[in-house]
């Protein structure tokens, strides 16, 4: 497939003052890392982003085939045109893959993340914000004062809904960005984002932490 630009300008704020955000699916190979890049190529770099599944999970010609987490994406990508390189360049995954080797070196587990704070949480998946959700009602929630904004809502597992997703993103993230006080002007400006977006049912939870 043919990865399309999206329009938009350079991250509006500087680092020092960038929100620290997650965006997190089910494999780390398409949703996630596809708002990772977006988000990236517009300046922000406080991201990261994660799957929650047991293992990277991709289709193949007959059955699925599956790899451990921190596998790198070349790796994978060697490994598929090795398997059914034209079944898989016909599918677009290996260029997807391509695609994020150029993000980062590797799918990364979010079960196994324990130690960063963020600011913004974004799951694509049910799984993803239900795990989330424990997550955060569980050990991460330690009562504080650091809020946590959680975000979900579902995105098909294909590249063009992948796409989609991360251009609603940019445009929530940059607007998240030029509220005067983003802490007490979120949840207003979710409310009124997601109005407009009509196929979308987003969900919302606030949790503090330490």
């Amino acid at each position: 497939f043919a990865m399309a630009a999206h329009p938009g300008q350079r991250a509006p704020v500087e680092i020092s003052r960038q929100l620290a955000v997650a965006i997190v699916c089910n494999s780390n190979v398409n949703r996630s890392i596809e708002g990772h890049r977006i988000l990236k190529e517009r300046g922000y770099l406080r991201l990261w982003s994660y799957g929650v599944g047991t293992k990277i999970r991709l289709p193949g010609r007959k059955k699925p085939v599956s790899y451990e987490f921190d596998t790198p994406y070349d790796t994978i990508r060697k490994d598929l045109e090795r398997r059914d390189g034209q079944w898989y360049y016909k599918m677009g995954i290996l260029e997807m893959l391509r695609r994020d080797s150029k993000v980062k070196r590797a799918p990364k587990k979010w079960q196994n993340e324990s130690k960063k704070n963020f600011d913004l949480l974004i799951a694509y998946d049910i799984r993803a914000f239900l795990t989330l959700v424990q997550d955060y009602e569980g050990q991460r929630g330690a009562l504080g004062t650091r809020p946590v904004h959680l975000l979900g809502w579902f995105v098909a597992d294909k590249h063009s809904e992948a796409r989609k997703a991360a251009a609603i993103l940019l445009e929530f993230v940059n607007k998240v960005h030029a509220l005067p006080d983003w802490q007490n002007g979120i949840s207003g400006l979710i409310d009124t984002f997601f109005e407009k977006q009509r196929k979308i049912e987003v969900q919302h939870r606030i949790y503090f932490t330490r």
